[in-house]
């Protein structure tokens, strides 16, 4: 079959090729001192505050959102594919994002997203500047572990009141075998998350599922093609449900 071991391995538990589980639990591996950190991370202090991404992952508003999918494409083409900031070809949480030339280590992700219809009540009903930027993106030295980034702010322009922060990052990790750990991380605090948590969770568990839609399109596609390029990822994987 040219759909290879299409078996995956989510948080620990054997599942079958459609099934999902959620972890929500509250961790600190994507910190810069957790077990990554020889992946490169931004050394610009005002795109990355690493005091606040420390108040972020001990703050207990609510827990981290995790999802894990072993997924059958070796960790270099998965890699230079996901390296390239295609991310609404493949991923549905990404309606657009900003151009290429600004998809690079402290550079800004503008995008537009598709779960913002779990977060239209609870947003404050005010101007706000939400800027998000990258702060991880590259693999260790050995290609073993990969990992994407971005932490983001939403502040009240009137009265430059931070009122959420977070962070998103995707890791892939190297199982030796010709599959990858795909991961998909997100953790969010703030007054209008404590205000809103049941709100906040049902945005973040719609973009756990989005990560791993798009993840297991991407297997689907190489398993048939030998390849992931922009092209034929975008014309496979817009509309992909597993």
């Amino acid at each position: 079959s040219t759909w290879g071991p299409l078996s995956h391995r989510v948080e620990g538990v054997r599942m079958t090729p459609r099934a999902l589980v959620f972890a929500l639990v509250t961790l600190g591996f994507v910190g810069a001192t957790a077990t990554a950190q020889t992946i490169p991370y931004c050394e610009d202090n005002s795109k990355y505050n690493q005091t606040l991404e420390s108040q972020l992952l001990a703050s207990n508003v609510m827990s981290a959102h995790i999802v894990a999918v072993q997924v059958a494409v070796p960790i270099t083409i998965l890699w230079n594919y996901l390296a390239v900031g295609d991310l609404p070809a493949w991923n549905p949480l990404f309606n657009t994002l900003g151009t290429p030339t600004e998809f690079q280590l402290c550079g800004p992700l503008t995008a537009a997203y598709s779960n913002g219809a779990f977060l239209a009540d609870v947003l404050p009903n005010t101007p706000v500047s939400a800027p998000h930027f990258i702060v991880q993106l590259g693999c260790d030295e050995a290609g073993d572990t990969c990992g994407l980034g971005y932490f983001f702010t939403v502040t009240i322009q009137s009265t430059q009141q931070m009122v959420v922060y977070g962070r998103h990052t995707y890791q892939l990790y190297n199982n030796g075998d010709g599959t990858t750990t795909f991961s998909s991380f997100e953790k969010v605090a703030g007054s209008a998350v404590e205000e809103f948590v049941e709100d906040w969770n049902a945005s973040l568990q719609e973009s756990l599922l989005d990560a791993v839609s798009g993840a297991l399109c991407l297997e689907r596609l190489y398993q048939t093609t030998g390849a992931l390029n922009s092209a034929s990822v975008a014309s496979s994987c817009a509309h992909f449900a597993p």
